[in-house]
């Protein structure tokens, strides 16, 4: 029925897969499965290190405390694969001011909160430790996850908070 394109429209399917869902849930969301044969568990998820604003996006633009009320709940995935659901190990990090890769350069992440084992479809309160300065300010906030011992190769994610103050 469709000439072997079935599962073409990656730009749905990808992300979800990575967002920690099944092969089947992502594949499903990528097409409507006319036609096509994939050889897979429907059920593999391999990994998950996800952190998001409130609204889903990777920046948080905030212009008032009444702003930062709302959206300071982050949503956060942290699993890779099945094998370690319960011994993952995984960090909160914030940095002040600076680019994602500045702050690793320089080692100033500042670690706010760890974690054990698996989480999908998660939230943290990032407002208990990301507080407003003077405007405009920048805070990025990034979750780090690895399997027990490997943490030179962790996975991470992270979301940008704008603060720019009343206009």
């Amino acid at each position: 029925m469709t000439g072997g394109w079935a599962f073409r429209q990656t730009t749905n399917s990808v992300p979800m897969l990575f967002a920690g869902r099944t092969l089947g849930e992502a594949l499903l969301a990528g097409s409507n499965l006319e036609s096509g044969l994939i050889y897979a568990d429907p059920l593999y998820r391999p990994v998950a290190v996800r952190l998001r604003g409130s609204d889903g996006q990777a920046t948080v633009a905030v212009m008032t405390a009444a702003d930062w009320a709302a959206q300071r709940r982050f949503g956060l995935s942290a699993f890779i694969g099945t094998a370690h659901l319960d011994d993952l190990q995984w960090v909160l990090e914030t940095c002040r001011g600076q680019t994602s890769e500045q702050c690793t350069l320089d080692g100033a992440w500042v670690v706010q909160r760890r974690g054990v084992g698996a989480v999908e479809d998660g939230t943290v309160d990032v407002g208990a430790f990301v507080t407003l300065g003077r405007p405009p300010e920048r805070t990025l906030v990034r979750v780090r996850a690895w399997r027990p011992g490997d943490e030179r190769n962790a996975l991470s994610s992270s979301v940008t908070v704008d603060y720019t103050g009343p206009k």
